[in-house]
C-alpha cells in the first residue's frame, strides 16, 4: 500500500498552500477523514495533538516517494533533531476511513492556544477572517 497523508490545516486543497509548494500534482486526493485528536489555533495554521476530539481533514495518496521529504521540510521536522523540530510525522489510525495515514502532530506547547472546537480548520479559519473583516 502506498503512503496515505491525512492533511488538517493550512495544506487543505481550499488553501493555495499546496499550489504554492508546487505538490498538488504529488498528490492524489483520496477524500475527507477524520482523526482522533484536537486543533489549536497557533495563529495563521492549526496544530494537531491526538488524543480525545475529533479532526477533519482530507486523505491523500502520495503519487510521488519524495513528497514525503518535502512536506516535512515545510511542516519543519527534521527526523535528526526530534526535539527541535517544528511537527513530528506520525503513522496514526483513522477513526474513518479504515487504516493509517501519516499526520504531522505538532511538537510544542499548546498552553495559551485556543482549541478548534468544531476540529474543522478550514470553517474556523473562515470565522475568524470573516469576524476580522467585519471589525475593520
Amino acid at each position: 500500500m502506498s503512503d496515505r497523508i491525512a492533511l488538517y490545516g493550512s495544506l487543505l486543497r481550499s488553501f493555495p498552500t499546496q499550489r504554492r509548494l508546487g505538490i498538488s500534482a504529488r498528490l492524489r486526493f483520496v477524500g475527507p477523514c477524520r482523526i482522533a485528536g484536537r486543533l489549536y489555533d497557533l495563529g495563521r495554521y492549526p496544530g494537531f495533538l491526538p488524543g480525545d476530539g475529533e479532526v477533519r481533514g482530507e486523505l491523500y495518496e502520495a503519487l510521488d516517494g519524495r513528497i514525503l521529504d518535502r512536506l516535512d521540510e515545510f511542516e519543519e521536522f527534521d527526523v535528526g533533531r526530534i526535539e527541535q523540530s517544528l511537527y513530528l510525522r506520525r503513522k496514526l489510525p483513522l477513526i474513518e476511513p479504515a487504516g493509517e495515514a501519516w499526520v504531522y502532530v505538532y511538537n510544542r506547547s499548546v498552553e495559551g492556544c485556543p482549541v478548534v472546537e468544531s476540529g474543522c480548520w478550514e470553517s474556523y479559519w473562515r470565522e475568524i477572517s470573516s469576524a476580522a473583516k467585519r471589525r475593520s
